[in-house]
């Protein structure tokens, strides 16, 4: 139920902001990009990252390196996977100097939304889960509504780089690899002890975080945007 709620909450939302924000003509591209991306989080998840994980696992062990290693897990598999749709050409060609931020919020937000079913499913598969009501999961709903905004900041540095930047796709990728890592360090870091030991400061230092991100990317996302309708005016 709470990822149901979130996941509404998240299409009604940045779903209606972004179909606001597009001209009419290009309103069916941005729904293809978010209803293709729905199944990424779990594909990435099972077809990349496991086998990658258990490669590596193999040959490290569990020592320390093998556990910060895992925190590049995400950047380097997520980023890439949320971009499959550019490779359909009637996608591709609609992708522009002006449509590339909201081409690629609609592109991250189908990615996060995806992945509020994924992660949801894996929570509810605990044992652990069938006691605990669907409102207690406030804090997860808040978090995955920020998340989904976050995904696509990251997406538009590799579409920027594409479209806008010198840099080119890969190096606008790198830097959204980077920003993911960033994004995710401080679980890290609560992981080693680096945040104390009391749960809830830790769970509240990690919400906070995220709820600064999401603040940068607002005001990100809006700045590129209207540069890029600048751009194609």
């Amino acid at each position: 139920m709470a990822a149901v709620m979130t996941a509404i909450l998240s299409v009604a939302v940045w779903g209606t902001i972004f179909l606001w924000r597009a001209p009419s003509a290009e309103r069916r591209v941005l729904v293809a990009c978010f209803v293709l991306q729905l199944p990424v989080s779990a594909a990435a998840f099972y077809v990349v990252r496991m086998p990658l994980d258990r490669a590596i696992h193999a040959l490290l062990g569990d020592g320390a390196m093998y556990q910060w290693g895992r925190l590049l897990y995400a950047p380097l598999t997520e980023e890439p996977a949320k971009l499959w749709p550019l490779l359909i050409p009637w996608i591709a060609s609609r992708a522009t100097r002006d449509s590339a931020v909201r081409i690629a919020a609609a592109l991250g937000l189908g990615f996060g939304v995806g992945e509020i079913g994924f992660l949801a499913g894996s929570i509810a598969a605990t044992p652990q889960a069938a006691s605990v009501p669907w409102y207690a999961y406030t804090g997860f709903g808040i978090e995955r509504f920020m998340v989904c905004l976050i995904h696509g900041l990251l997406t538009a540095m590799t579409m920027l780089g594409w479209k806008r930047w010198r840099i080119g796709w890969l190096g606008g990728m790198v830097i959204g690899m980077a920003l993911h890592l960033a994004l995710n360090s401080p679980i890290a870091l609560a992981g080693i002890g680096w945040l104390g030991t009391d749960p809830s400061v830790v769970v509240s230092l990690l919400l906070l975080w995220v709820v600064l991100y999401f603040l940068v990317a607002i005001v990100v996302l809006v700045i590129l945007d209207m540069r890029g309708a600048r751009a194609g005016a």
